[in-house]
């Protein structure tokens, strides 16, 4: 350029490679600055980012590669015209090596620059993956708490208590349960799903220990076709508990609770009862309910009540992978 500015002069021979060189590098900058940002502005880029920047590089490659091909033609068609000593270089032998020495260049520039911004989304991904894992770690040890909690423990125990001294023969039938109970709650702390078979099993023992408690004031009716289809740990004792705590209900009139299985949900039925003084409610258990299938499955559980009945659905899970 200096010497074209000095000699006061047009030098075709000159000015037509740097033209040539020229279009190949803003082209190839500009498009991929364009694709780049439409891909890397994307609000899920952080969330999966190696499938993202995979379909970026194979776009960016098939842009580069069209870019290129499209202005060695377009070049070609000049030097036609012009007749320079430059129209050599992209003669039809020559033409295929330049496109693909142009496109690797062009390629493996760009790789080099887009390698840091993948390395800081991908450092971005797994803090992110991280503070998740904790997340759910944190919310598995809150649940667990939840299901055996001190007050049922320290009611228990205390209705052992006066066992002990009245009845020994019902204080080591309550112990058996009790251990059955507790041993299956450990057990399933730590799976997403159980079949319903061990949960009705489970809940035969909890019935057993709170009949106990509440002198036969609880009247169950249970009927399920299919045991072998799954839903998250410990559902059945928050429905009961939800029941026992919110209801008054003695001996001459029971507290009635139903369950069976309606149109891909098992259906957990209570007589209403309401205490005169409720105490006030945080509705914790439905919210575990409600947490731990919406992390499982797209389908919600249902809640009907009228005066008379409270109705809990909770979605049946087809298979332990649902």
């Amino acid at each position: 350029l200096v010497y074209i500015y000095t000699s006061r002069t047009i030098d075709t021979n000159l000015l037509i490679p740097i033209g040539y060189g020229l279009s190949i590098g803003f082209s190839i900058t500009l498009g991929c600055g364009f694709v780049s940002k439409l891909f890397l502005n994307k609000s899920d880029s952080d969330r999966s980012p190696i499938d993202n920047y995979t379909l970026l590089v194979v776009s960016i490659a098939l842009f580069i590669l069209l870019d290129v091909i499209l202005i060695n033609l377009f070049w070609v068609k000049v030097l036609q015209l012009s007749r320079t000593s430059f129209m050599s270089t992209l003669a039809p032998s020559t033409l295929k090596a330049s496109v693909i020495a142009e496109f690797a260049i062009g390629l493996t520039g760009y790789l080099l620059i887009l390698s840091k911004n993948f390395s800081s989304a991908m450092r971005r991904y797994y803090t992110e993956i991280g503070e998740i894992k904790n997340e759910l770690s944190k919310y598995k040890y809150e649940t667990l708490k939840n299901q055996i909690n001190p007050h049922f423990l320290f009611k228990m125990l205390n209705t052992l208590s006066g066992l002990i001294h009245s009845d020994i023969d019902k204080s080591d039938t309550f112990i058996h349960h009790f251990s059955l109970l507790y041993r299956y709650a450990l057990k399933v702390e730590p799976e997403d799903v159980v079949s319903l078979d061990q949960e009705l099993e489970f809940i035969h023992h909890f019935l057993f220990l709170n009949n106990i408690r509440f002198d036969n004031a609880i009247s169950s009716n249970i009927v399920v076709d299919d045991k072998t289809q799954y839903i998250v740990p410990m559902a059945l004792q928050l429905a009961f508990e939800n029941a026992i705590k919110h209801n008054k209900f003695n001996k001459e009139n029971p507290l009635i609770i139903e369950v069976s299985n309606e149109d891909g949900y098992l259906k957990i039925s209570n007589t209403k009862s309401v205490k005169e003084n409720p105490a006030p409610s945080s509705n914790l258990g439905i919210s575990i309910l409600k947490a731990r299938y919406a992390r499982l499955s797209n389908i919600q559980l249902k809640i009907e009540e009228d005066a008379n009945i409270f109705t809990l659905l909770l979605p049946i899970l087809k298979s332990a992978n649902s």
